[in-house]
């Protein structure tokens, strides 16, 4: 009988640290920032040229 008693409370309890303690994964600034990768233009240059003029004629 008592667990019924006690049963609102700890769920009461459990709802309020939820609230109270939150985590928080959000990214800084810092991490966000966009970095130049080397040699990446020499691979975007031998991708475009790999793909013939008809092939990209039927993407566009």
């Amino acid at each position: 009988m008592v667990w019924l008693l006690m049963l609102p409370v700890v769920i009461w309890f459990i709802l309020f640290l939820r609230k109270k303690v939150s985590f928080k994964f959000g990214l800084s600034p810092k991490s966000l920032d966009i970095k130049p990768i080397k040699g990446l233009k020499k691979l975007s240059d031998h991708l475009e040229r790999s793909l013939s003029k008809t092939y990209m004629g039927n993407v566009e």
